[in-house]
């Protein structure tokens, strides 16, 4: 069946029965040639595509602004080697080989933007030639010159000094035994004191005042002091010191080398257990590990990554022994060399003493997992920061640390469901605290050195937005081969175990070929080189092994160190290929071992591989064949279009790549595209509300992973996909159905009480309305502001939003009465901090007591002709304000809601040193005053009253009449102390805390921050039981009907 589609005149086939144009793919007919091929191209994408690029007739081929500086580079290259060249044009035929023809290249060599082009790339050869890196660059430390003077000592001065100190701290010090004889001399190089007394002045600058211990003054200054003459005796010194001041526990037992399992208890079968018992223990471990750690109750709630139980131990130490052995393979040297740098980075800031604002910023996480040693974070924070500074400077001159520290466990985390293959395990590295402290100040200096010396796209670890940037490129260049007609040859290259792979060797050359201090080489060489590891998985632990591939993942150093040597790898990538946009020529996009490599045509990305595959072999590392793939666009110059080509263009030792269709879609640092650019919103969630909603937690403990952990995780994604104000709309609506049912909300819940902030009343839940395209226009994947305009006015930040939200909320009925929330923003904590002081239903009431969307004759009947008086037979109509405040039913609930503040207040303020008295009696020319608390400290004597009010009533106004109540007392009360003050505790019932009242008291020190959320929890716990009781009473105040006469 031949069918005629955009310009093609061929005639149908006829069907019988079927009237105009039909489609060979399915059973719609068409008028027009025109409708089909719209049809076909939309609805049936590869077909069509495949079938127009069969019929795809190559004209004469067009030379791309690639080629155009790939020929001239040529040239230029070829005269700089000789410059009495004769058959320069079939040189050149013979690189390209059948891509061009004779012809062809002569033509392009008259032109003269061509010749401007080669006169440009042969400056810059001359330019770089006489000052070529290899030739004057010798190895090691960049400051190492020939021509400094032999007398100078080693030790001078890394890191200048006091001016006014430097004399008399530094160089007239010397031990009072030692002579200039007895200086250590080695060959030209004179050794003196002076360094390491430099070192310690540095050091210890800032610690006047600071009372050095005898075990810090024998072991660590010492090794200061003897660290250029014996630095294995000081490296003991350290170790010895580090011996009695942290908790080694696990060095009595280290060589332990399996752990037994321990043996199911006899109980029950799980099947003989009924469901209500199943679902208390999976509550109540659910419960401990939400105490425990509530990150790992999120993944516990939706990881799908387990593991399965057929895969056992014995198969995975195998597995990983081998993957982590050391093997035949050696890196290439001169490959490595061929593709360093031509500027290298100054490498002297990793030799100068640590400074203790180093330590400070540098420290490990409290709840980070501690190494085979078994020092935990919070026993290394107890050694004082000085001593971890001169520590530190230790090692890094010593190029050593302690053995003990060295070794480290390696644990394995599933990546998908019921792993059954140890490939489909991630190894994780955890060595001793200590050792990952003084790795992450190495760190951090590494990242300031080698900043701009990466390649500019090399978007992963460094300090800015990579992940923006690369997702955002990558967007770009799909969008303008379609808008610009460009031809695209696209590849995205998955390295196979690119961290666990990377060759030991590979990491030290690379470092030697940047000039790195030899004393940093020496202590890398030393962690990777000397230090074991043991492989831990379902309770076994395997006998001590000794990686030489590898960095260690979950070491501070790995990522910049695979950084450095994958840097060779994309190096090695043509400078004249790569994709024009625009007028910015780019070859690869990387974010750590994450590649997309783009070109303008098929034979130009074979060239590329063909150039990365030996660096690529000589680092280590291997190009997993299953899941990298190609995509490739064709243009099409007679009809002005582009067509896409799906058949294998890359080939990789012989086996071609996988080619993408057309219809496929691929991810990129976790967003979704296809091969014209993101695609459009397809969050799973829905899927994910659903399981946090069965979750076995309580309702705060869910709305808190809710806003700090599930949103947050899908932000991104949404950030960086195709926009629409509908799907964002939808997506809020999935939001506030899971609050609702979380929080048991009814149905008129004011949309602006989900979305305001909760210090302006609302429940703080994000508007992925606004939030998502103001957080995407931030990052740059968002360019418009048509989603971004309110009534006129364009979003520009959160606070727009906010605003908006608090103005909607305040206008509404139930919201009316939150105006003053924002005064005291710390007394709302407790909705979004998944407190554990209150059960899940009492959370729940307060929350609807705070919203004021409890149960009430009076909301029930808004906009309805239905009685609303209060079924306690008050009248007045029956609302929340009236139940809580005024109804004669909940007159002793108000006393205790009353009571229960006054006795928290008074017990807080008396264990803070004050002597409290509770409602004493004051007779006055006004009657007896009966204050709740009257607080006396040393000089001061303060009147406190508590009072809760109606929800409409201003409370600096209520605080102000409160004061001017208990004036009277003015008198008595300078009698009993020389100071006085009157003040008092004012708050409505919805827990909105008058602002004035908490100043007053927290300028005395009565209460801290941590208290304010607390009065208002206690004054909704009451407002709860008051609304409870009133609902469940049966009573009615009785009528008296007046007679007549």
């Amino acid at each position: 069946m031949n069918i005629a589609v955009d310009g093609d005149r061929t005639e149908p086939a006829v069907v019988p029965g079927v009237t105009g144009h039909p489609c060979p793919e399915c059973a719609k007919s068409f008028a027009t040639l025109r409708g089909l091929g719209v049809h076909r191209r939309s609805q049936h994408p590869s077909t069509f595509h495949a079938e127009q690029l069969a019929r795809l007739q190559p004209k004469k081929a067009r030379w791309s602004k690639q080629e155009e500086l790939r020929l001239a580079m040529l040239e230029a290259k070829m005269w700089a080697e000789d410059s009495t060249i004769s058959n320069m044009n079939q040189l050149l035929l013979a690189c390209f080989g059948q891509e061009r023809t004779l012809e062809s290249i002569k033509g392009k060599r008259r032109s003269p933007a061509y010749k401007i082009l080669v006169d440009a790339e042969k400056m810059k050869l001359m330019a770089v030639r006489p000052n070529h890196p290899q030739s004057n660059v010798t190895r090691g430390h960049p400051s190492d010159s020939p021509d400094e003077d032999e007398n100078s000592p080693v030790g001078e001065p890394v890191r200048d000094v006091d001016s006014e100190n430097d004399s008399t701290i530094i160089y007239s010090w010397a031990p009072e035994s030692v002579d200039a004889e007895d200086q250590v001399s080695d060959g030209d190089t004179t050794i003196c004191y002076n360094w390491s007394v430099n070192y310690v002045a540095l050091v210890d600058a800032s610690l006047e005042g600071n009372t050095v211990s005898t075990e810090e003054d024998i072991c660590v200054n010492t090794a200061l002091a003897i660290l250029e003459i014996e630095p294995e005796l000081a490296l003991k010194l350290t170790e010895d010191y580090l011996m009695r001041i942290v908790a080694v526990d696990a060095l009595k037992g280290s060589d332990k080398v399996r752990k037994k399992k321990r043996k199911n208890r006899v109980g029950k079968k799980q099947n003989d257990i009924s469901r209500r018992k199943l679902r208390k223990l999976e509550y109540a471990r659910m419960q401990d590990l939400y105490k425990r750690t509530r990150s790992g109750c999120y993944e516990k709630i939706f990881s799908r990554a387990s593991i399965g139980e057929k895969l056992g131990s014995e198969d995975t130490f195998e597995f990983w022994k081998h993957l982590l052995k050391d093997d035949l393979r050696k890196p290439n040297v001169e490959l490595l060399r061929a593709t360093r740098p031509v500027t290298l980075p100054d490498a002297s800031l990793l030799l100068e003493p640590v400074m203790i604002d180093e330590v400070v910023t540098s420290r490990i996480p409290f709840r980070s997992s501690p190494g085979p040693d078994n020092v935990t974070p919070k026993a290394w924070n107890r050694v004082p920061d000085r001593v971890k500074a001169k520590l530190f400077t230790v090692w890094m001159k010593v190029a050593k640390v302690p053995n003990f520290i060295v070794e480290s466990k390696t644990i394995f985390l599933p990546k998908k469901e019921e792993t059954s293959s140890p490939s489909d395990l991630r190894p994780i590295s955890i060595a001793s605290v200590i050792l990952r402290h003084f790795n992450k100040v190495l760190a951090r200096r590494m990242g300031v050195i080698m900043g701009e010396h990466f390649d500019s796209f090399q978007l992963g670890f460094r300090p800015f937005d990579g992940i923006a940037q690369g997702l955002s490129t990558l967007n770009d260049i799909l969008k303008y081969v379609g808008s610009n007609q460009q031809g695209l040859a696209l590849a995205s290259v998955d390295l196979q175990k690119a961290f666990d792979s990377v060759d030991h060797g590979a990491i030290f050359e690379a470092l030697e070929e940047l000039c790195f201090p030899e004393d940093f080489i020496g202590y890398v060489r030393f962690i990777y080189q000397e230090a074991n590891t043991r492989l831990m998985f379902k309770g076994d632990v395997s006998e001590p092994i000794h990686p030489a591939r590898g960095v260690r993942q979950g070491d501070p150093l790995s990522p910049l160190l695979f950084l450095i040597v994958f840097d060779h790898v994309l190096r090695s990538i043509p400078p004249n290929e790569g994709f024009m946009l625009g007028d910015k020529l780019i070859s690869h996009l990387a974010y750590a071992d994450d590649l997309i490599v783009t070109t303008n045509s098929k034979r130009s990305l074979q060239r590329i591989f063909d150039a990365m595959l030996p660096t690529l072999g000589a680092t280590g590392l291997e190009i997993n064949l299953d899941k990298s793939f190609t995509l490739t666009w064709v243009k099409d110059g007679k009809r002005k279009r582009m067509l896409f080509d799906h058949s294998e263009v890359v080939y990789v030792r012989n086996r071609p790549l996988k080619a993408l269709d057309v219809a496929d879609s691929f991810t990129y640092l976790g967003v979704k595209f296809n091969s014209k650019g993101r695609l459009s919103i397809k969050s799973e969630l829905g899927i994910k509300l659903e399981t946090l909603l069965k979750a076995p937690l309580k309702p705060q403990q869910k709305y808190f992973l809710l806003l700090k952990m599930l949103i947050p995780g899908v932000m991104h994604e949404l950030t960086f996909s195709q926009l629409h104000a509908g799907s964002l709309k939808k997506l809020d609506l999935l939001l506030r159905k899971c609050v609702r049912t979380m929080l048991h909300l009814p149905h008129d819940t004011p949309i602006a009480a989900f979305h305001a902030t909760t210090y302006d009343g609302g429940l703080g839940l994000p508007s992925l309305r606004w939030t998502v395209p103001l957080l995407a226009a931030r990052r740059g994947a968002y360019r418009k502001t048509q989603l971004l305009m309110n009534c006129g006015e364009i979003i520009r930040n959160n606070g727009d939003i906010h605003r908006m939200h608090r103005k909607r909320l305040l206008e509404s009925c139930d919201g009316a009465g939150l105006k003053e929330a924002n005064k005291v923003p710390s007394a709302h904590a407790w909705i979004t901090d998944g407190t554990a002081l209150m059960s899940g239903r009492k959370f729940v009431q307060a929350v609807q007591i705070r919203l004021n969307v409890l149960y009430s004759r009076g909301r029930a009947a808004r906009g309805r002709s239905m009685d609303h008086q209060c079924t306690r037979g008050c009248p007045q109509p029956e609302t929340l304000n009236h139940i809580l405040q005024v109804c004669y039913a909940t007159h002793k609930l108000r006393i205790k809601r009353h009571d229960d503040v006054a006795n928290y207040l008074s017990r807080g303020i008396s264990q803070r040193g004050f002597t409290v008295h509770s409602e004493p009696m004051f007779e006055t020319s006004k009657g007896t005053l009966k204050p709740d608390l009257v607080i006396y400290s040393n000089d001061e004597v303060t009147v406190c009253d508590i009072q809760i009010v109606n929800d409409q009533f201003p409370l600096d106004t209520a605080h102000r009449n409160k004061c001017e109540k208990y004036e009277p007392l003015a008198e008595k009360l300078a009698n009993l102390r020389s100071k006085f003050s009157i003040t008092s505790l004012t708050m409505n019932w919805r827990g909105i805390l008058c602002r004035r009242s908490v100043e007053d008291l927290m300028f005395r020190k009565m209460i801290s921050t941590r208290d304010l959320k607390l009065f208002a929890v206690k004054v909704l716990e009451g407002g709860a039981m008051a609304h409870q009781v009133h609902q469940n009473m049966t009573a009615c105040l009785r009528t008296v009907k007046k007679g007549e006469g």
